[in-house]
């Protein structure tokens, strides 16, 4: 009876159980390190599986977020240089992306009072004139017929005195990564003007998308798809995606994003390769059948011994083995993912 009891004590041990969902999670967060895919919540590849929306960044995400000047419009009887220098001294103070754009021409204004505001433009004192440089949203004036494919804009607050037209390419690897998530409610948000995120949207062939959005209307679009029990996905990288991608089910951003956006996502792709994702994606689909068949084989192997231990048909010592090499099978199956 004593040797009876030990067996059943034995065999029904729960170690495979306990292995079943941890062994898979920590082989398919060591893979995905290797491939430059840093997880900071391990839950991330099972909400993976279930998201069913994917709002996406513009600048920076899609695309390589390096802004070149295509051309400086201004309007009649006014002085492209001296607009542009304007231009220049101001984005000498910004941190935002689009300043790289021009650096490379002069910048010998002094500015005095300069401000920043996040997902709309830059002002600032220059020979005691209020200069504005941003979007039509954040200028708040009429845009003029011949500055309307502009996407930057300077004025002061009561006149235009010039358009900026910028360019900025489209990642390689974004087309690969839209095409991934074909069968999901697809979404481009964007602080941009119109124009550029529509063109970018029908380039990559995105459904939908919205333009000018600052970051409480990211916010507030992320929120109405959770009200609305959509499980949602976003992936973008800049400081304004903070709010954003915390407050996402599942959030993505590139090694090369933002401070704020790499601590409030919940994965970074450290080589800022969006084909990454796919691996992301299918990992998680691999992790979620191994932790189904690890927990197929414990629960297998406990119903199949308990009846032998409690018939006495079963001596400690192999109730032992079989308690050992069910958990040697779990770990091994987990192993499977490192490949």
């Amino acid at each position: 009876m004593l040797s009876s009891l030990r067996s059943i004590l034995i065999a029904t041990c729960p170690c495979a159980l306990g292995l079943a969902t941890p062994s898979a999670l920590s082989c398919a967060v060591a893979h995905l390190n290797s491939h430059g895919i840093l997880l900071k919540r391990a839950d991330v590849l099972e909400q993976i599986n279930k998201i069913d929306s994917v709002a996406l960044d513009k600048t920076g995400t899609l695309t390589e977020g390096k802004f070149t000047l295509a051309e400086c419009i201004c309007l009649e009887n006014q002085e492209k240089d001296h607009y542009l220098e304007i231009a220049a001294s101001l984005e000498q103070f910004s941190s935002h992306p689009i300043a790289d754009a021009f650096s490379e021409y002069p910048n010998n204004f002094s500015v005095t009072e300069f401000e920043s505001f996040v997902a709309q433009g830059i002002a600032g004192f220059i020979e005691g004139e209020y200069f504005r440089l941003g979007s039509a949203k954040f200028i708040g004036l009429d845009i003029p017929t011949q500055l309307q494919t502009c996407h930057l804009f300077l004025a002061t607050t009561k006149k235009i005195y010039s358009g900026f037209i910028l360019k900025d390419k489209i990642r390689s690897s974004s087309f690969g990564l839209i095409k991934r998530f074909q069968s999901k409610h697809l979404t481009l948000l964007s602080g941009d003007g119109a124009t550029v995120v529509q063109h970018v949207a029908e380039t990559l062939h995105i459904p939908n998308w919205l333009a000018q959005q600052t970051p409480a209307d990211k916010l507030s679009f992320i929120q109405t798809a959770q009200h609305q029990n959509h499980k949602v996905l976003m992936i973008g990288d800049g400081i304004n995606d903070g709010p954003v991608l915390a407050q996402a089910d599942v959030s993505i951003t590139l090694g090369a994003g933002s401070d704020l956006a790499k601590s409030s996502a919940d994965v970074i792709l450290l080589d800022n390769s969006l084909d990454k994702v796919s691996t992301l994606l299918a990992l998680a689909k691999r992790c979620k059948r191994k932790i189904i068949q690890n927990f197929a084989w414990a629960l297998g192997y406990n119903l199949l011994i308990l009846p032998l231990a409690v018939t006495g048909n079963l001596s400690p010592w192999i109730a032992v083995i079989g308690m050992s090499l069910s958990s040697l099978v779990v770990v091994l199956n987990s192993i499977r993912l490192l490949k």
